[in-house]
């Protein structure tokens, strides 16, 4: 089994993020492997629509690194984090600080 297969294994079925509107979808491992939803997910902490989990900040850093997410941000969303004074990498560990527990 290779690295990103245990790292998966490891967060199978636990809470990574949640949706504060709408529905109040949960999110897990399988949406977060998904880069669109992820993406979507990303955007909208700006709007506190979700927020991650401490576990699913950790699943990130550990699956992608934070440095492919926030290259990812700024190759499909440019402005992130639209006209807030923090760098996206800065915002994004701002937003992990205030996480909530799962």
């Amino acid at each position: 089994m290779d690295k990103k297969q245990q790292i998966v294994k490891k967060y199978k079925g636990k809470l990574l993020g949640v949706e504060a509107s709408g529905k109040g979808k949960d999110y897990f491992v399988e949406d977060f492997l998904d880069e669109k939803q992820l993406l979507n997910f990303l955007v909208n902490l700006y709007d506190h629509e979700t927020e991650f989990t401490k576990l699913g900040f950790k699943f990130l850093e550990e699956y992608y690194s934070i440095d492919y997410i926030v290259g990812l941000l700024k190759r499909e969303e440019p402005d992130f984090p639209y006209g807030d004074p923090y760098a996206p990498k800065d915002y994004l560990y701002m937003k992990a600080k205030y996480a909530i527990d799962e």
